[in-house]
């Protein structure tokens, strides 16, 4: 005999629970390839095609970061490189700035995109590709150097220095990075701030020409500071190094000489400089050879000095000032207007 088996209101609950189980872990499994699997995979297809075809590769890419519905940095870095290699470079730079977090990409895969931009002459987008790679330590030394050519280029000099001084904290001895502070802050007329660079660049420096043009500029940071003494120190010691002076400073030293009281030895150093010079005479050598004749009472000379001066820079007021001045001592009003 057949007994029928009925089942509780309980059995039937767990049967209906155990369906919708089966049904959500469907969803999810489906959910899951789709935002995550799917785009995983779009993305390593572009990857084998991207140099054959990177259009095709980037349309993959765009299409993976569709799906995944959310963060896909490293999906984001490739398809702004993709966009870069078939010209795009603004809707490339759209798409790295889209990138919430791109510090935590790979440093060597944002060094080679940030060294590709650089060299297509996308200045400011290479900034922003190094600046995310130089927190790995791997190579943030090379990136900094990177970063601080590219400053300098942009001529964004006070970010220059910062990364200078960044370098400096991982390479205290970079001779280099002392000598764009110190140029940097002369130009800013920071003085004290570029003796204190210049005399560091020197202390590291193994370069002839380096430490040669950096004597140069730490004389003209003394004679800016009136140190006359220290200067001429440091002058003497340039002058055993080379042999003969560079313009620039024989310009230096004939400055000295006028602070010394000897503007008659500064007017012999500026007529050999003038006298020997090969292109058009040093516009600097006439100016400072115009002061020193007017110092000992040559003002004819001075005025013929600071004329040709004030002819070939008809904006530099110094020269039109002194010239002035001269024609005043000579009586010639009209001229001194």
């Amino acid at each position: 005999m057949v007994k029928h088996v009925t089942f509780g209101r309980g059995s039937t609950r767990r049967v209906q629970c155990i369906a919708l189980f089966a049904i959500f872990a469907t969803a999810a499994a489906g959910f899951f390839w789709y935002r995550y699997i799917q785009p995983s995979q779009m993305l390593s297809q572009a990857r084998a095609i991207a140099d054959a075809d990177p259009r095709r590769a980037e349309q993959m890419v765009a299409e993976a970061i569709v799906y995944r519905g959310s963060d896909f940095p490293e999906a984001e870095l490739l398809r702004a490189h993709l966009l870069s290699r078939i010209g795009q470079w603004d809707e490339a730079a759209g798409q790295f700035s889209l990138i919430k977090h791109p510090e935590l990409l790979p440093a060597g895969d944002l060094a080679a995109f940030a060294m590709h931009a650089e060299a297509r002459r996308r200045f400011f987008f290479a900034v922003d590709l190094f600046k995310a790679a130089k927190g790995d330590p791997e190579v943030r030394v090379a990136v900094l150097r990177s970063l601080i050519r590219l400053r300098l280029q942009l001529g964004q000099e006070d970010a220059a220095v910062k990364e200078c001084q960044e370098l400096l904290e991982d390479v205290p001895d970079d001779a280099t990075a002392w000598q764009i502070i110190a140029t940097v802050t002369m130009n800013q007329k920071k003085l004290a701030e570029a003796e204190q660079a210049l005399t560091r660049c020197l202390q590291f420096s193994k370069v002839a020409e380096q430490i040669r043009n950096v004597r140069e500029d730490l004389v003209q940071v003394l004679i800016d500071s009136g140190r006359v003494a220290d200067a001429r120190t440091v002058m003497e010691l340039l002058k055993s190094e080379s042999n003969p002076l560079t313009d620039r400073a024989s310009i230096a030293e004939a400055w000295i000489l006028r602070m010394e009281g000897r503007p008659q030895d500064g007017i012999d150093v500026m007529s050999t400089l003038l006298n020997r010079a090969v292109d058009p005479p040093s516009t600097k050598a006439r100016f400072l050879r115009g002061l020193l004749y007017s110092d000992v009472g040559n003002t004819a000379d001075g005025i013929k000095d600071l004329s040709a001066v004030a002819a070939a820079e008809p904006f530099n007021k110094e020269a039109h000032h002194k010239l002035a001045e001269l024609y005043s001592r000579e009586n010639q009003t009209a001229k001194a207007a």
